[in-house]
């Protein structure tokens, strides 16, 4: 999922998947998620992410908030246990609908 809609006032999970990048025993050793309005580049990112976490393979995300209307990029960067870089974007629109 690259792209997801979602009303101002639902607040729930999404699950970003890196198994097709990483080797078999490699894992996420730490992650990071930001959310950027893309109208303006503010960073709403305490507005919008709730909380990220962390498996093997996985990262989920819990998105909240956000301003009818608007898109939001949700950028979710990881570190692996062999030290590559990876980075993955998702497109969050808020729609009352």
């Amino acid at each position: 999922m690259d792209r997801f809609t979602k009303q101002v006032s639902e607040e729930f999970v999404v699950t970003t998947d890196f198994s097709n990048d990483l080797s078999s025993s490699e894992t996420i050793s730490s992650a990071t998620v930001s959310a950027i309005r893309l109208s303006d580049g503010g960073d709403l990112t305490s507005d919008i992410i709730e909380f990220s976490q962390k498996s093997a393979k996985k990262v989920l995300v819990g998105v909240q908030n956000g301003s009818n209307g608007e898109l939001y990029r949700i950028a979710i960067k990881i570190q692996t246990s062999l030290g590559y870089k990876f980075q993955k974007n998702l497109t969050m629109k808020v729609q009352e609908r």
